[in-house]
């Protein structure tokens, strides 16, 4: 078959007709061509420094491109299933350190597109199933890529036969790398849409499973069953299951038990507090104190979501609104106040004060909201000066270091936040 990179330079883009044909090539019924078509469009899509771009935008359009990966996923050849779920991988992936960012709007629109096609989900379940431990890695990271961000996917993918109790059975089986995609598929499931997550919760054992591997003795467990535990936290339809099941104490067990000698110890120690800032009655907040590191760590994963950014290791994204609610519940706690202030979270706070007045002034807007955030952002200024030991002037820095734009739930949970931290200070005024 000759090579579109014989007369493709490094910055040109496909033809319509160049297209064509590789998605006629992938649908072939000769293996050798598809596996060749297949890895020419992985080349192109993933070339360096300029991807085909017009590649990667349309090869999905095509139906012959989507038929051929399905009927390859579902073949005995385990080298072309391989080939097939990396494909769709490449074809639909974020980018791991700043997952939200605009240039993946094509990634998104193949995620729609791969997600519609009929019976491909049920074709993982095969790939799970009878593919090589190469195959079952290459596809997890593909239903990984496929369920992010994409409720409709997540939905699918639950409803499909096998799929969830095979994902289930991969948390305890096979290599930390297969556990781990499996753990992810499940977070994006139960995260992304409601309905899934309460499928999920729908089969037998489920929390039982989640349960014991928080409480394992095992790390590498603990991780993963805090992951999918705090993933189902965001729905809170199910949080009286999770406590009715004593989440709490599993997640609780988890959070003492990490060490930290050991490298993902600090994700799932973050992961097992951002779920019980969740999942604790409001009751018991008051008392729940949660540690300095974690709460320096809660911090961090703060500025890092504001910038876009993953945290952790094993990299971990936490939307700006997620790491607001959680500190905004734990700051309840005198200690966790204490802990917070000096980990510089009112600075975090003040950037998105100015950021969202800064997008009212464009607007030429100013609401009962802006003029909050305008009176807690002076008040932040001061209360950096007077009770913290930061060195940075809150007032000057950049806005636009921050990724997007803020949303109003977030400044009003920024606004919570705040006020719950105002407690310690008598002479601070807050306006909520």
């Amino acid at each position: 078959m000759p090579s579109q990179a014989d007369h493709l330079d490094e910055n040109s883009q496909s033809s319509n007709q160049e297209i064509a044909e590789l998605a006629a090539l992938i649908d072939s019924e000769i293996a050798d061509e598809q596996l060749e078509a297949i890895e020419e469009v992985s080349q192109l899509i993933a070339r360096e420094p300029i991807p085909d771009i017009s590649l990667l935008s349309s090869i999905c359009k095509q139906e012959k491109t989507l038929r051929g990966i399905n009927r390859l996923i579902l073949s005995d050849d385990d080298d072309g299933r391989q080939a097939a779920c990396n494909l769709l991988f490449m074809l639909s992936m974020s980018q791991p350190e700043r997952p939200f960012d605009n240039p993946c709007a094509a990634h998104v629109q193949n995620r729609a597109m791969i997600g519609n096609f009929p019976g491909l989900f049920q074709a993982f379940v095969v790939a799970l199933d009878k593919g090589s431990i190469h195959t079952k890695n290459a596809a997890l990271n593909a239903l990984m890529s496929i369920s992010f961000d994409n409720a409709e996917n997540c939905l699918r993918i639950a409803e499909t036969p096998g799929m969830i109790q095979t994902l289930l059975e991969g948390l305890n089986i096979g290599s930390d790398e297969s556990r781990d995609g499996a753990s992810g598929v499940l977070c994006n499931i139960v995260y992304y849409n409601k309905e899934a997550a309460q499928l999920v919760l729908g089969l037998d054992n489920v929390l039982a499973i989640l349960k014991g591997l928080c409480i394992s003795k095992d790390n590498w467990s603990n991780y993963l069953g805090v992951s999918v535990i705090e993933a189902f936290c965001h729905q809170e339809h199910v949080v009286p299951m999770l406590r009715q099941a004593r989440a709490v104490d599993a997640l609780k067990e988890a959070m003492t038990a990490q060490d930290s000698s050991v490298l993902y110890s600090q994700t799932t120690r973050l992961a097992a507090m951002m779920a019980l800032a969740r999942l604790v009655d409001h009751r018991e907040l008051p008392s729940m104190h949660m540690g300095k590191d974690v709460l320096v760590d809660a911090t961090d994963a703060l500025r890092h979501s504001l910038n876009g950014e993953a945290w952790g290791t094993p990299s971990i994204v936490f939307l700006p609104i997620d790491c607001l609610k959680a500190l905004a519940n734990i700051s309840v706690c005198r200690d966790n106040r204490r802990c917070l202030i000096d980990a510089q979270v009112i600075q975090l706070y003040a950037r998105i004060f100015s950021k969202w007045i800064s997008q009212a002034e464009r607007k030429y807007e100013v609401n009962h909201l802006e003029r909050a955030a305008l009176k807690s952002h002076e008040n932040c200024s001061k209360d950096t000066e007077n009770h913290t030991s930061a060195s940075e002037n809150t007032i000057g820095f950049d806005t636009e270091s921050l990724n997007g734009t803020v949303k109003h739930e977030e400044v009003e949970l920024a606004l919570a936040g705040l006020s719950n931290l105002s407690h310690d200070f008598q002479s601070r005024t807050v306006v909520a």
